[in-house]
């Protein structure tokens, strides 16, 4: 089991969805994006609930592994969907600059 790390809490879930969200979550930052995702974790043993995290671009997440009793949490579709996302990023690149992206550089029109 890994847990996600977020600047609001920590979601222990299983090594492949933490590992999934955070490649999907790296493409998005590099494309300058963000999204949220739903994904299935632990709050505590014996119980599944599932939680909408923000991930991308200025979002600050970690991956840590978490020695916790328990069967793992699977859940191949959303780990799919997530590497195809990612996949899909990453074959077309970067976001360029724009003026209509001229917030990422804190610019005001006056």
């Amino acid at each position: 089991m890994k847990r996600i790390v977020t600047s609001f809490g920590g979601f222990l879930t299983g090594d492949e969805i933490a590992d999934a969200v955070s490649r999907y979550s790296l493409a998005l930052a590099k494309a300058h994006e963000t999204e949220v995702v739903e994904i299935p974790y632990r709050p505590f043993p014996g119980r599944i609930d599932r939680i909408e995290l923000r991930v991308g671009w200025l979002v600050d997440i970690g991956v840590v592994r978490q020695g916790e009793d328990g069967r793992e949490l699977l859940e191949p579709e959303t780990v799919r969907h997530l590497h195809d996302t990612a996949d899909a990023l990453e074959r077309v690149g970067t976001v360029g600059e724009t003026t209509s992206r001229s917030w990422t550089r804190w610019e005001y029109d006056l």
